[in-house]
């Protein structure tokens, strides 16, 4: 447990979060909020709709003073920022002390019960599918999380392809502000995947990024400088290559042997670095974590998503008859360039060939 903490810290900066690993029985829950707290949220924007649609349009004519004004529709940033509350405002009044049961359920008082609703935190990841969009997101790039509160009797999973449906926007946002680049592509060409955020710990925080100190030591071992560019790595990769190719110790089988342990650890470096993940037109990323990784949606379908973009009724609804609230927070920005980087190296790995 004190694992998970540790990670989710990391993973969101000023944002406390707490995961534990579930299946489709078993969710990967966080804690659990009275149901009153969201009956009262909704009376009182349900009241404040109604107080704001009985204001009349001042008299006037096509224009001038006195003219009905036709209030814009919120920018991209705006919704973000506005989801960004209502995600840290979801963990508001559930335990730090929370305790888990045997099947990874958690309750804000530690005792299961009595519990109405769910936390669930997923990771979601975007690409462009078309070849003329930029490098960057070529393939699979977290970019944001998501909280999802739901009842108790709802499956979370089932729910997050209408939940990214409906916060798509949010997400892409999320990503532009990241990496501008990504407002280049064609939004249409945007495709969405989520994993719950203890898949995505095991399998890509902990299992593919390591420790800063490895990435450290491969920069020591090609020479770069900690954090250099991805064309900096490849052209250093690309160095030792000839350097070390056997034909430079034909007849110096000494110099050959060492050679080929230099080789081998300039290839570790390279690989840590991001490169040498191939050329492939699958997805690398979906393939990180190998069969043990199941949880990984794939691209979401349109039919899946729904409307793009458009409020559910769900979002409305009370947590016991099927509603659900999720609010959208941007990844932490060094994670989201790590999986930048790896996708402009594999680009660049393609053209070299």
């Amino acid at each position: 447990m004190l694992r998970s903490l540790f990670v989710s810290s990391c993973l969101l900066t000023g944002t406390a979060a707490y995961t534990a690993a579930g299946g489709r029985q078993a969710y990967s829950i966080v804690s659990h909020a009275p149901r009153r707290s969201w009956l009262v949220a909704a009376a009182a924007a349900k009241k404040k709709k109604k107080a704001g649609g009985a204001k009349k349009a001042p008299a006037g004519g096509g224009g001038g003073f006195g003219a009905p004004v036709k209030a814009s529709a919120p920018s991209a940033a705006d919704r973000l920022k506005k989801s960004m509350q209502l995600y840290e405002s979801l963990l508001e009044g559930r335990s730090d002390e929370a305790e888990e049961d045997e099947d990874g359920n958690v309750s804000a008082s530690g005792s299961n019960d009595d519990a109405e609703d769910v936390l669930v935190k997923y990771v979601l990841t975007l690409r462009s599918c078309e070849p003329s969009s930029p490098a960057e997101f070529s393939d699979w790039v977290p970019v944001a999380l998501t909280n999802l509160v739901c009842g108790t009797e709802s499956n979370p999973t089932d729910l997050m392809p209408d939940v990214v449906g409906a916060l798509c926007r949010e997400v892409f946002e999320a990503g532009a502000q990241a990496y501008p680049v990504l407002r280049k592509a064609n939004p249409q060409s945007i495709e969405y995947a989520f994993e719950p955020n203890s898949g995505f710990e095991t399998h890509i925080y902990e299992g593919l990024l390591g420790r800063p100190e490895r990435r450290a030591e491969a920069a020591k071992v090609l020479g770069v400088e900690i954090g250099a560019s991805p064309k900096e790595v490849k052209m250093a990769h690309r160095g030792f290559m000839k350097s070390l190719h056997p034909d430079m110790f034909i007849g110096d089988e000494e110099g050959a042997k060492k050679a080929n342990e230099q080789m081998l650890a300039v290839q570790n470096a390279y690989g840590t670095l991001g490169g040498g993940m191939g050329t492939a037109s699958g997805s690398w990323y979906a393939a990180v974590g190998g069969k043990e990784r199941v949880d990984f949606s794939g691209p979401l379908t349109k039919d899946q998503l729904g409307a793009i973009g458009k409020p559910r009724l769900a979002q409305e609804m009370n947590m016991a008859l099927g509603g659900w609230r999720a609010g959208i927070f941007p990844m932490e920005p060094s994670i989201t360039k790590e999986f930048v980087t790896r996708n402009i190296m594999r680009d660049l790995d393609s053209k070299s060939e």
